[in-house]
């Protein structure tokens, strides 16, 4: 009995130690963070009533949360179902569903998740338009001092010529494997410096627009469980 009651102190002690974590995680509005924590204090077998309850409140929070993103999302994002193809194109408003835009003496570095089927593929068109050939085959970045390049297939670029030279891509994870991970760090960082690198170069600085559309996109991505393709 005197063990059993010397136990019940210590787990009483560890689910005030986590639930003091769980206050510090709640302040800071992760309540994602806040369920799983209180899903883990469960385990210890004291408290539960308390904890079932917080856990439930949790949820409703996560739920509103999740709500009202899905209603600014909509309001964010174009979408388009192909009669003929089946796909379905979802591109940031204001953006074409059915034509790249890539506008003169402008850069364009902007995502669209094409949906076909089962799979849905997360892509970024990235490319410009200008008076000159760059015929760039890799694009280099620097967020905020972290560099790394996506390496091009010379043969995959496409470009159009009429009032302007117009050169670019459409990448997806069949041509950048780490492409998901590396518009994650780029739209969190705070400066985001890119050259298209070819037989000459043009450079251009990410706006606050352009990893506003990345992050919007992401969440609408995730929070509609697309099905990526797997490797």
């Amino acid at each position: 009995m005197g063990v059993r009651h010397h136990f019940s102190q210590i787990h009483e002690k560890e689910v005030a130690e986590g639930l003091e974590r769980v206050e510090i995680l709640l302040d800071d509005g992760r309540y994602q963070a806040v369920l799983e924590g209180l899903e883990e204090l469960l385990d210890y077998g004291v408290m539960k009533s308390e904890l079932d309850e917080m856990i439930d409140e949790t949820q409703e929070t996560l739920k509103a949360q999740e709500d009202e993103t899905k209603e600014r999302l909509q309001a964010a994002i174009t979408e388009y179902y192909d009669d003929v193809t089946g796909d379905t194109i979802y591109v940031p408003e204001g953006h074409s569903t059915q034509y790249v835009d890539i506008d003169r003496n402008q850069t364009s570095f902007y995502p669209r998740i094409v949906e076909s089927g089962s799979i849905s593929m997360f892509t970024i068109v990235a490319g410009f338009g200008q008076d000159d050939w760059v015929f760039f085959d890799s694009i280099i970045f620097n967020a905020d001092g972290e560099r790394f390049t996506w390496d091009l297939s010379y043969f995959d670029r496409q470009s159009e010529v009429g009032g302007g030279v117009f050169e670019w891509y459409i990448l997806s994870e069949l041509d950048i494997p780490t492409i998901m991970d590396d518009l994650e760090l780029i739209s969190s960082s705070d400066e985001v410096q890119v050259r298209f690198q070819g037989n000459g170069f043009r450079d251009y600085t990410l706006t606050e627009n352009d990893k506003n559309k990345i992050r919007d996109m992401f969440d609408f991505y995730h929070l509609n469980e697309f099905e990526g393709i797997s490797f």
